[in-house]
């Protein structure tokens, strides 16, 4: 039997072998382990390009609710006005993920936070923007479970949501309400 210097080797070279296999095993499962994390770091909009240093608790929820909302109302205009309570139902069902996740997002902290929908707020956005008469450009407005829509050549489109925003802190408590609007691409 040869020792390890009869076959090139130094004495210790596999023990030196096992540990770097070792050492990349741990690199491998720790890299796993973060993949969660930084799925729900981003699922909150905390995410570095929409995160801004100085933002209440309040702001970043705004923000959050506001990037949901853009993105559920792309799916409105797959209804006909006829169907707008659908294209309504539809908006809270993908804005319902981010409710919760805005809702439970820092229960860890001792931050609570409680998101409603304000109908009469969002009603109230509605006739202070949508004109009434015959110049305007699009068709009526609607307000369907919180929801400000209004028809664009039979088609429903999202315009407005409502939101109260309740945060309780260990030492506070906030409550602030916002509507929030539908941006242009």
């Amino acid at each position: 039997m040869k020792n390890d210097r009869e076959r090139g080797g130094s004495p210790g070279e596999s023990t030196d072998s096992q540990r770097g296999q070792l050492v990349l095993l741990t690199a491998v499962a720790f890299a796993l382990a973060l993949v969660p994390l930084v799925g729900a770091y981003l699922q909150l909009g905390y995410a570095p390009e929409s995160y801004s240093i100085g933002q209440t608790p309040a702001e970043q929820t705004t923000e959050t609710l506001g990037r949901s909302l853009n993105d559920a109302a792309t799916l409105t205009t797959g209804y006909d006005w006829a169907d707008r309570k659908d294209a309504a139902a539809a908006v809270r069902t993908e804005m319902e993920s981010t409710v919760e996740t805005v809702e439970s997002g820092r229960l860890d902290d001792g931050i609570v936070y409680q998101v409603s929908y304000n109908e009469t707020r969002t009603a109230g956005w509605s006739d202070d923007n949508c004109p009434f008469d015959q110049n305007r450009q699009f068709g009526a407005c609607r307000t369907v479970d919180g929801i400000a829509l209004q028809e664009r050549d039979g088609r429903t489109h999202a315009l407005a949501v409502a939101f109260d925003i309740e945060i309780t802190t260990p030492n506070q408590e906030t409550t602030v309400t916002t509507v929030l609007t539908v941006q242009p691409d």
